[in-house]
């Protein structure tokens, strides 16, 4: 064999080997790496890892319990500078709302500060407020619906199980639009503690893997069965005037 032709042969079986290299890595990014926390916010390590994986026409379908920083601001302590900053959960949203895509969010135990804004939300836009005021935007490309006490208390004894559960155990499900050949990527949190930002046993996959197929499906079917019962915007602003109608017990004593 001269050396030219030995030369191209070995050429030709690096440039083969390089390919078949960018292919297997490309298909093992595209399934990607589980990610794995015995500890995590969602804020700091679900988010970043799944915006790049939001895009227009994706749905996201949320499971919360308290709607903790949703409609009040908060704050949260910062074990790496031993300070408290604001709660970034909210900024997350409108980002992936302004990118285009559809959130479906469910609250299982909505705290009275949640519902009020919930149903009554802000209605000024003004980017010059405080950040209290520029919360109708959140409402505007999200779909809210909530389990507050009152509808829990009338659900019958399987469902309302189904929610209690979800008190502690939280997902997110996202989907891509058809023209994106990226799988379903699931979020969930195993325990996450009530009145709490951390979650705890929290993992983050591509819905491919066999592992989380089944867990994917089985959560899909349960977010839908409660979301369709659940109060819509609407209707927990109907039950709130309701109360807000109706004399205190203190009144009713006087009386």
């Amino acid at each position: 064999m001269t050396f030219p032709v030995a030369f191209g042969f070995v050429v030709g079986a690096l440039v083969v080997l390089w390919v078949s290299f960018v292919i297997l890595r490309g298909m093992f990014e595209d399934v990607g790496i589980e990610k794995s926390c015995a500890k995590a916010n969602i804020v700091t390590d679900f988010a970043p890892c799944a915006d790049k994986n939001i895009f227009e026409g994706s749905r996201i379908r949320i499971v919360g319990c308290e709607g903790y920083g949703l409609f009040v601001d908060v704050k949260e302590e910062d074990s790496s500078e031993t300070k408290e900053k604001n709660y970034k959960w909210r900024t997350w949203l409108r980002k992936w709302v302004e990118r285009g895509a559809r959130i479906e969010y469910l609250l299982v135990l909505p705290t009275n500060e949640t519902e009020q804004g919930f149903a009554n939300p802000p209605l000024s836009n003004d980017q010059n407020l405080p950040d209290k005021a520029k919360l109708a935007p959140l409402l505007e490309g999200i779909d809210f619906r909530a389990f507050p006490k009152a509808l829990t208390k009338e659900i019958d004894p399987d469902t309302r199980k189904t929610v209690r559960r979800m008190r502690t155990f939280h997902f997110v499900l996202i989907d891509p639009p058809k023209e994106k050949t990226v799988g379903s990527k699931v979020w969930i949190e195993r325990n996450h503690p009530i009145g709490e930002t951390f979650a705890l046993g929290c993992e983050y996959s591509d819905v491919r893997k066999a592992k989380y197929k089944s867990q994917y499906e089985e959560m899909s079917d349960i977010f839908g069965d409660l979301f369709d019962i659940a109060w819509d915007q609407d209707r927990l602003a109907a039950c709130l005037s309701e109360k807000q109608r109706q004399p205190s017990t203190a009144a009713k004593l006087k009386d």
